[in-house]
């Protein structure tokens, strides 16, 4: 036999009596613990921006990665500084004066390298490129071989017109010099950078890219800094210091203006702009959603006291759960960020349910209902709406924790703090609340404005069965769609695209040469690395598998004797130079050859005359400026020396034989603190995407299922967040029907309260699923959220319908539906004040939320009264549409 409504407590009419009886004292004891928790917060409240870190440590692939860290500290938060320039020379000397501008500062940067200018590179490199890439390189050297040694002896601007002059005589038939089939394009390119020195574009002839030919890994534009920065914590400046002390220096060398820009990416990097977008999306998201509340409530109370009273008590309730945040976590992630913003769509939900029953209980006392002293009228709306209040802050409560005992900290710590949250805004709303409201004399009859006779009441009463019907239908589409919703595993989605960080991580990653999202395993010994090597590259999703093996170049003897035959035939190269004055010769005297040669292939005729059209432009716009003529020496020859000298040690290598003789910052890179050995496997194509992510760390953990790295990493905490999404959503289910039952102890009462919720999830999720919204790190908590907060509407109706049915009265013809609606107004407007943030994952939380609520006051204001008179019709007998609810 089903049990009685319970009577309204007698505690709460004593307990809110007593508050608007010693409302001085209360409201100053509130200010007090308000003002301690401010001072608490500012000063102990930290920021953690890590999102790897939001999974438990003791999770396998957790530990998996802090043991690949802890052996490779050199490889952990590297604050990355990319350097595209228009030449392979730029590049790299932009890089080395950027590095020698940064070591000096080590109260900003620890260790700082430049990966291409370490020296064994210098003299090894031609020993890394493949046989065939090779000897074409060589044969291109041949080919150039005069060319060359008449510049090794002179390369001066003078010394390179010689050799023009001796190659445009040599095409005329009147030396001895060869013409080799690249010569058009040489003086081409001599050509277009007299131009460009001419209309004063910035930049040097690249004489790597002239003689590499094909061999693209020599003439690559982009540089890399390696750089470990200071982190500060304290402050959550985190990187900015160190990361503003690199675009100084970028400035102070002028390298924007000689065509070269620097960006930077990175652990460092990211979490730092991360930081700050996460930061400024809080408390805009933070302010916007306290102006909407505040428009919400004025249009819904429509008394500045009611707002005033509600609004305070909403503040204090805020900076008292800022303080509690503090005790309960220590520090923010970037999820639990948002609290603020969560207690605010929350917390007034309270206040309005309250106020509008402290209105409603004024309203009766004036038509002779009930007494009209003020206190007593505060303790009859207090006792009214307490338990309701007080059930939907247990079932919130519940929704909040369930991601407590998950391996999701992150959520976990969201949550703990919003709990926390609820229990303060409970406790506010049944003793600060009465206090402001006695103090303001805010409770006074208004002109009721009651849903009854409106469009809402006919809907809900009058058409019962077929809102019910389309409810049907469309729940069930919903739950066809709703298995669809997609999970984005690659939290770099959360962040702004248009910042540096992340535009230029995607850029890396767009190119699997360069390509962050490598997987790492730890094994043994060089024998175990090279058998692992193996078995990698036989996964076609594997596109390269590097180990310290790699850097022991195989067949040496082959390139070897490629490297000696271009040493033989470049000697020159070797010797020490000759001495000799550098050469005179003129532009004037390189026109006066060009215009006497008389070449019989056109393509290099035409390439004459462009060069002498280019010198002549030259000539006429600078008249003779020898400023001009030093711009031009810089531009044609100013990288010629450095790769003469370049080259010339590059023929004369010193192979590593074994692990030892390669150079110990590489070693430390390959080899770790406890002598492991890592295989590094990078993907074929780009992974940036969930599925190919997933795709690539599943090949890869298929044969070592300890690998880590970005997309193993990724993928395993998705799986993890995923897990915890599901057994969030149970907890949460089983701990409000274990609520419900203690409380409410009807089965039409449970299923009633439920049903909305069930109702409203399938859409949401359906929703979601037309909009192409998929959830994520972030948003992840929304379906929890969505039962534990949804389920106040329900309790709060069912609850009331208990309350006045035996008096004959029908729940619309009372403030709780009014107080439903504009709860959820306001839950509405707080939670989309998030979807402002340029952070996606906290815009993605807010749309998603806005969503739910929106499903949820749907759900709960339209489908559930119309149950709700459909079932006592049934009951009576009676299959009137309009039976009163």
């Amino acid at each position: 036999m089903a049990a009685a409504p319970a009577s309204p407590s007698l505690s709460l009419p004593r307990l809110a009596e007593a508050m608007a009886r010693h409302h001085p004292i209360v409201i100053g004891l509130w200010v007090l613990l308000a003002a301690a928790s401010v001072w608490l917060a500012a000063t102990r409240l930290g920021i953690d921006t890590g999102t790897e870190e939001m999974i438990d440590p003791e999770v396998p692939f957790r530990r998996d990665s802090i043991a690949f860290n802890q052996a490779f500290p050199a490889l952990d938060e590297v604050l990355l500084v990319v350097i595209d320039a228009p030449t392979p020379e730029e590049a790299d000397a932009a890089a080395a004066a950027l590095a020698g501008r940064l070591e000096p500062q080590t109260d900003l940067f620890g260790a700082i390298a430049v990966p291409a200018a370490d020296p064994f590179f210098h003299r090894n490199g031609l020993l890394y490129l493949d046989t065939e890439t090779l000897t074409a390189m060589s044969d291109r050297i041949a080919e150039a071989q005069p060319l060359l040694i008449s510049l090794a002896d002179d390369p001066t601007l003078g010394g390179l017109f010689d050799v023009l002059i001796e190659a445009a005589e040599a095409a005329g038939g009147d030396a001895a010099m060869p013409v080799g089939s690249g010569l058009p394009a040489f003086f081409d390119t001599v050509s277009e950078q007299v131009a460009a020195v001419t209309i004063g574009l910035p930049g040097q002839m690249s004489w790597r890219r002239l003689m590499a030919g094909d061999a693209t890994s020599l003439v690559r534009t982009r540089a890399f800094i390696l750089a470990h920065p200071a982190v500060d914590t304290a402050s959550l400046a985190l990187a900015r210091n160190a990361i503003a002390a690199v675009r100084a220096a970028a400035i102070d060398l002028g390298l924007a203006e000689q065509g070269i820009t620097v960006r930077l990416t990175g652990e460092p990097a990211l979490k730092t702009a991360e930081l700050a977008t996460v930061s400024k999306g809080a408390a805009l998201a933070g302010v916007l959603s306290f102006i909407l509340v505040a428009l919400l409530l004025v249009w819904g109370l429509g008394s500045a006291r009611l707002i005033a009273a509600v609004l305070a008590t909403l503040v204090v309730g805020l900076l008292v759960t800022a303080g509690f945040a503090t005790v309960a976590v220590g520090a923010l992630n970037l999820i639990s960020v948002a609290f603020a913003v969560l207690f605010v769509g929350l917390a007034v939900d309270f206040g309005i349910h309250v106020a509008l029953r402290c209105r409603e209980v004024a309203e009766a006392g004036a038509n002779g209902q009930a007494g009209a002293a003020r206190a007593p009228t505060i303790a009859d709306a207090v006792a009214g709406v307490g338990p309701a209040l007080a059930l939907a802050s247990v079932c919130a409560a519940v929704g909040f924790l369930s991601f407590a005992p998950t391996a999701y900290r992150g959520l976990a710590e969201l949550g703990v703090i919003s709990a926390g949250g609820m229990a303060v805004a409970l406790v506010a709303n049944l003793t600060l609340m009465p206090a402001l409201l006695a103090a303001l004399k805010a409770v006074r009859p208004a002109k009721r404005r009651p849903l009854s006779g409106s469009f809402y009441a006919r809907a809900t009463v009058g058409a019962g069965r077929p809102i019910l019907a389309v409810a049907a239908a469309t729940t069930v589409a919903a739950a066809v769609l709703a298995p669809f919703v997609g999970f984005d595993v690659n939290p770099l989605n959360l962040q702004d695209p248009g910042l540096e960080a992340v535009s230029t991580y995607r850029d890396l990653a767009s190119d699997p040469a360069t390509s962050p999202y490598s997987a790492q395993v730890l094994v043994a010994d060089r024998e175990a690395a090279a058998a692992l090597a193996e078995r990698l590259r036989a996964v076609p999703e594997v596109g390269r598998v590097l180990s310290i093996a790699s850097f022991l170049p195989e067949d040496q003897e082959r390139r070897l004797e490629i490297i000696d035959t271009m040493a033989l035939f470049l000697t020159p190269l070797l010797l020490p130079p000759t001495g000799d004055p550098p050469s005179a010769t003129s532009i004037d005297d390189l026109q006066a050859a060009l215009a006497a040669a008389r070449p019989d292939d056109p393509d290099l005729a035409a390439a004459f005359a462009r060069l002498d059209d280019a010198l002549t432009a030259f000539q006429t716009h600078f008249a003779g400026d020898p400023a001009a003529l030093e711009r031009l020496s810089d531009r044609l020859v100013g990288t010629l020396p450095a790769w003469l000298g370049d080259f010339a040690l590059a023929l004369q290598p010193d192979p590593p034989q074994s692990i030892d003789d390669l150079p110990a910052s590489l070693r430390e890179r390959w080899i770790g603190t406890g002598g492991q050995f890592r295989v590094e496997a990078t993907p074929a194509v780009d992974v940036s995407a969930s599925s190919a992510m997933r795709e690539f760390a599943a090949a890869v953990l298929a044969v070592a299922d300890d690998a880590t790295g970005p997309p193993v990493v990724l993928s395993r905490a998705s799986d993890t967040v995923i897990g915890a999404f599901y057994e969030a959503t149970g907890l949460t289910l089983f701990g409000i029907l274990v609520v419900l039952i203690a409380v409410q102890r009807r089965l039409d009462d449970i299923v009633m309260t439920l049903l909305p919720l069930g109702i409203a999830a399938l859409w949401t999720l359906a929703v979601a699923v037309v909009l192409g919204l998929s959830f994520n790190l972030a948003n992840v908590i929304v379906l929890p959220l969505l039962f534990g907060l949804g389920v106040a509407s329900s309790i709060h109706l069912v609850t009331r319908r208990r309350q006045v049915r035996a008096g004959g009265t029908s729940v619309v013809d009372t403030a709780t539906p009014r107080a439903v609606l504009f709860s959820a107004l306001t839950t509405i407007a707080s939670f989309g004040s998030l979807a402002v943030s340029p952070h996606r994952g906290m815009s993605s939380m807010g749309e998603l939320l806005t969503i739910a609520i929106i499903a949820v006051l749907l759900a709960t204001l339209v489908v559930l009264p119309c149950l709700m008179a459909e079932l006592d019709a049934r009951r009576a007998g009676k299959p009137d549409k309009k039976t009163r609810i």
